[in-house]
């Protein structure tokens, strides 16, 4: 289904309430929170979830990442929505149809989920059906949507813009639909049909940014991420272990040879001085999982189950999650309380490539009051055995 496909369907059904977008497992998540969330306050929904493939990485999910079972809705397969290939006239163009697209009255509400204020969905939707009022529902979209919005938030306006001829072409982008988000989101707040739908609120104290986990929607999160595993037989590895989530940074370019693999190698000497059960959990896209064999923990292989799920299953929370950097860690105390740990610092002291080395000090300086980042395996032992005596 395309844009002129999906105008043509809301004209013919004036009756629907919801539309949702998702191309990640958290982005499916959301739209199960979101719907849970509506039904809470008294909304039955009728629409729309529209399953979408990332335009560079394909589809990545299903209807069986979703665990909501509403008669009301129905699952299309949508292509990508978002203007990457127009040019920078053709975007602000289209940017400034959809800062006009909210509604500030209508009959009737139609409730939009999505990770973004900016979307061209956001504008079809006004157009096919301008007697609803538009509600945003702004679900998660992970660890980088963070550091976009608050380098975009807290960051961009420190810049001198009588210069902006100094500022390359890829930076006025971003600039322009920072500004455009940012406006849109303002303009729904003040229209009271924007709601926070995020794990996280982002605020900043002094010159400090903070994240506060969002209590009002954290227990939807939990309610849908339970409601999508089906089988929990397994799940007892991680009822009070110590949980890895390792990373394919191989894969994706940002590290050459085994430095990734060297640091598990040294955490795995501490893990043994404790008496705790220890879990491996690979991420999805690593394909050398045999790799940790030799580390001698177990390797959870079951594919298509994310760390939220397994988080919200378990009998018992684990003790801490332990990885570098990612989405987990943020998720594992934001939803669950589970204390994280990265090992990213350590990770800067070994030989690593500049790419790597500017996403750490990123991931560092951003999450801080969050996750722990201990500065060497000796500082992460003491840590450790500190929240283990707390846990007997």
């Amino acid at each position: 289904m395309k844009n002129e496909d999906l105008i043509t369907l809301l004209k013919s059904k004036q009756e629907i309430n919801y539309i949702g977008m998702a191309i990640t497992p958290l982005h499916a998540a959301g739209i199960d929170a979101s719907l849970l969330y509506l039904k809470s306050i008294g909304v039955e929904p009728h629409g729309y979830i529209l399953v979408t493939a990332h335009p560079s990485t394909g589809k990545a999910i299903g209807r069986d990442n979703f665990s909501c079972n509403y008669p009301g809705i129905e699952f299309l397969n949508y292509e990508y929505a978002f203007s990457a290939k127009k040019n920078l006239i053709d975007q602000v163009c289209i940017k400034r149809k959809i800062l006009n697209s909210p509604k500030a009255d209508g009959e009737s509400d139609i409730y939009f989920a999505w990770t973004e204020t900016v979307s061209n969905i956001m504008y079809i939707i006004s157009e096919a059906i301008p007697h609803k009022k538009l509600h945003l529902i702004k679900i998660d979209d992970g660890a980088g949507a963070y550091l976009s919005r608050t380098y975009l938030k807290f960051s961009l306006i420190r810049h001198d813009y009588r210069k902006l001829y100094k500022i390359p072409l890829a930076y006025l982008k971003a600039l322009m639909y920072g500004m455009a988000s940012r406006m849109n989101e303002n303009a729904f707040r003040e229209r009271d049909t924007y709601l926070d739908a995020n794990i996280y609120h982002i605020s900043k104290r002094n010159t400090v940014i903070e994240y506060i986990p969002n209590k009002d929607f954290i227990c939807f999160y939990n309610k849908a991420f339970k409601a999508i595993c089906k089988d929990t037989s397994d799940l007892y590895l991680f009822d009070g272990a110590i949980v890895i989530n390792t990373q394919p940074l191989e894969e994706i370019g940002l590290t050459e040879g085994v430095v990734d693999y060297e640091l598990y190698e040294q955490l795995s000497i501490i893990l043994n001085k404790f008496d705790r059960n220890v879990v491996l959990k690979p991420h999805p896209r690593e394909k050398n999982v045999e790799k940790y064999s030799n580390l001698g923990w177990p390797i959870y292989g079951r594919k298509g189950i994310s760390q939220e799920v397994i988080f919200a299953n378990v009998e018992r929370k684990p003790i801490c999650v332990i990885s570098i950097y990612s989405s987990t860690l943020l998720n594992a105390y934001g939803l669950s309380g589970i204390p994280a740990i990265s090992l990213a610092k350590i990770m800067l002291t070994k030989d690593i490539t500049s790419a790597l080395k500017k996403e750490l000090q990123k991931y560092i300086k951003n999450y801080q009051n969050l996750i722990y980042f201990p500065m060497s395996f000796n500082e992460l032992e003491k840590y450790l055995m500190s929240i283990i005596v707390n846990d007997p």
